[in-house]
């Protein structure tokens, strides 16, 4: 097989991880929503965020053993629909990406960020 055919038959890390984390979501927020009969919010919540703890999981296995891993991008974006606290534990967790500064700086954004919209949601609604 020529090179480039190869190369361009691989699939992007970005697009496998972004669609194994919806899929996993959806599966264990159908799960809880049908199954056991949680609220459609509260299931997707612990939903997105089982899957991002088990991403920060996965990365860290194949940072360890040299393995193909999670784009930062992808970490991110999961922390940001919802994911933040599965983010924070598993940092904790597995020890992983607790120390480059710029991870840490737009994980803790998005933090920030996600407090403010709840804050701003809470206000409006009450007023």
């Amino acid at each position: 097989m020529p090179r480039n055919l190869a190369r361009s038959a691989r699939v992007s890390p970005y697009r496998l991880f972004y669609v194994i984390g919806g899929l996993l979501t959806a599966l264990l927020a159908c799960t809880a929503y049908w199954g056991a009969r949680w609220h459609g919010v509260w299931a997707y919540l612990a939903a997105i965020n089982v899957t991002t703890l088990l991403l920060y999981g996965f990365d860290k296995r194949q940072a360890s053993t040299g393995g193909l891993r999670v784009p930062e991008k992808v970490l991110h974006t999961h922390a940001f629909v919802g994911g933040t606290p599965g983010a924070f534990c598993g940092q904790r967790l597995f020890r992983h990406k607790t120390i480059k500064g710029s991870f840490q700086r737009l994980f803790w954004g998005i933090f920030g960020l996600q407090l403010l919209l709840i804050a701003a949601w809470i206000y409006l609604s009450r007023h």
